[in-house]
């Protein structure tokens, strides 16, 4: 339901398991946002997740209970996410779900970022 709210409710269960789909992308620190530069995009039928946990210091661990959504969307290769954030220090991470479903695939972090 978060990634198409519009969208009617799945009742059956999924008849395969989801490992995720294949997506990567490098992070940088924008002034009031983070910035992932897309290198390799979604397959159809898929999106990416954004998760961001605030740090007290970039030495602190981020702990995957603690990450919170920041937005779903498809990605496409070369092109670029920006997630607005106040002034701190967030680890970033991202999983990928599959539309029709809503099967998510593992956490994965990043990186960090300071954002002024």
């Amino acid at each position: 339901m978060q990634v198409s709210p519009d969208s009617a409710i799945p009742l059956d269960l999924p008849s395969t398991p989801f490992s995720g789909d294949a997506v990567a992308a490098s992070l940088s620190a924008a002034p009031g946002a983070v910035n992932l530069l897309v290198t390799q995009g979604n397959a159809p039928g898929m999106m990416t997740e954004v998760l961001v946990q605030r740090l007290a210091s970039v030495h602190r661990a981020a702990y995957p209970e603690k990450f919170r959504s920041a937005g779903f969307s498809a990605w496409a290769s070369g092109g670029t996410v920006l997630v607005p954030l106040s002034a701190g220090v967030y680890a970033v991470a991202i999983r990928t779900v599959k539309s029709a479903t809503g099967q998510s695939g593992q956490l994965m972090e990043i990186g960090r970022a300071v954002v002024s």
